[in-house]
Order: structure tokens, then C-alpha cells, then sequence
């Protein structure tokens, strides 16, 4: 995904964003300044840890790595940048 700011004219370009997510957990959304979801990730995280082990670690990174593209993607069209490529 490449996702062009309208005022600057920067490019930033998003790619492997479950593979980041599944490896880096929280810390992808903070590089990606992601805030609300670094919060809901590690809270996520955390009580998936806490409720089933090493399973709820394992289908908690799972569950928000499927769903990482579609959040990078919203966060950047919510603060006005446009989708220029995928």
C-alpha cells in the first residue's frame, strides 16, 4: 500500500503489515503511530495471556496481525492521506 499526503506530498509506503503485526505485536502499531490500536493490541495481548497461556498469546497476535492492513490503511485515510497504490 502506498498512501500519499495531500499537503506535503510525502509518500509513505505499508507493506507486510500482518507479518510486522504477528512478529512485533504493539510495537508495529506504535511505529506506525497507530495509537487507539498500540492501547487495544496490548490490552488484547495481556488478557489473552492472562485467560489461556501461550494459546491466547499466539490467537491474540493472530487475530490483530489478519487485521493490521485494514487498520494502517484507515489511519492513514483518516488523516487525510490518499491511497495512491497497493
Amino acid at each position: 500500500m502506498k498512501f500519499k499526503d495531500r499537503e506535503t506530498g510525502s509518500i509513505e509506503e505499508s507493506n507486510d503489515c500482518f507479518w510486522w503485526s504477528l512478529l512485533a505485536g504493539p510495537i508495529y502499531f506504535v511505529y506506525k503511530r497507530v495509537w487507539l490500536h498500540v492501547f487495544l493490541s496490548f490490552v488484547t495481548v495481556l488478557a489473552g495471556i492472562a485467560l489461556l497461556g501461550l494459546i491466547g498469546l499466539i490467537s491474540s497476535l493472530l487475530g490483530y496481525a489478519y487485521f493490521a492492513e485494514k487498520i494502517v490503511r484507515n489511519s492513514y485515510l483518516k488523516k487525510g492521506w490518499e491511497e495512491i497504490g497497493y
